[in-house]
């Protein structure tokens, strides 16, 4: 599975990639290991303040502008994996995100995958 998101990454645009990577940076990496089918969704937040910093911004407000628009672009993007299986190939396409939610003003996005 790691290859396969490490394939599927060569697709984004770097601005989605950043987004993504201060998402993996937040998650509890001594938590349970990942089961995408039981696993309760997890919720995180990014501030317009990280994603500045991160991308070089000047200016806060074009900043939370940004990872609005990205958020908005990422829960449209998929991501394939394929196995072997002793009866061919397994395809299993699920989203980069499963939902995005931000409040005027905030100056944050959460987002649940």
């Amino acid at each position: 599975m790691k290859n396969a998101l490490a394939r599927a990454q060569h697709e984004l645009k770097l601005s989605e990639k950043r987004i993504i990577a201060i998402a993996i940076s937040k998650i509890n990496s001594k938590a349970s290991k990942l089961d995408y089918k039981h696993e309760k969704p997890r919720t995180i937040k990014i501030s317009a303040k990280e994603y500045q910093k991160i991308a070089g911004r000047k200016d806060k407000r074009n900043a939370y502008r940004d990872i609005i628009e990205i958020s908005e672009t990422l829960i449209k993007k998929q991501l394939t994996i394929k196995s072997n299986t002793m009866t061919g190939t397994k395809k299993t396409v699920i989203n980069w995100v499963a939902a995005v939610e931000y409040e005027t003003g905030r100056g944050e996005v959460e987002i649940t995958f």
